[in-house]
């Protein structure tokens, strides 16, 4: 992914959480946990966005296993009830910062997840490089 590639996913990404700010946070959340593989393997440090149409995204971060839970504001942990767009990203390290992940799931996502009022929310992702 070149440099005008990863700084479009990023204007994307940022611009469906600046235009998430102005919808209510008034959205039924629920506990959102899993994991995040990439060809079989945990993906560390990545970020993962679950964003239900017309309401805000929740955001979480793996960890050196994969592991994610979301949050959906600095006062409230969890995904909003109903279908969400998912998007994963994560950007290299070093001065490029090109974004690792392939598009499909990011800035052309295919992921989704449907996140239900009870039962366990846990959603394994595992991405294909």
């Amino acid at each position: 992914m070149t440099l005008k590639d990863f700084s479009f996913a990023w204007s994307c990404v940022l611009a469906t959480l600046v235009l998430s700010l102005g919808c209510s946070s008034n959205s039924e959340t629920v506990p959102v946990h899993g994991y995040v593989l990439l060809d079989g393997k945990p993906l560390v440090n990545a970020e993962i966005i679950f964003q239900p149409e017309g309401k805000r995204a929740s955001i979480g971060r793996t960890n050196k296993e994969g592991y994610y839970e979301l949050t959906f504001t600095a006062m409230k942990e969890g995904g909003v009830v109903g279908l969400n767009r998912v998007m994963i990203t994560k950007e290299a390290a070093g001065p490029d910062g090109d974004e690792t992940i392939p598009r499909e799931y990011n800035v052309d996502t295919t992921l989704t997840a449907d996140v239900v009022e009870s039962g366990d929310n846990e959603f394994i992702f595992d991405l294909k490089s």
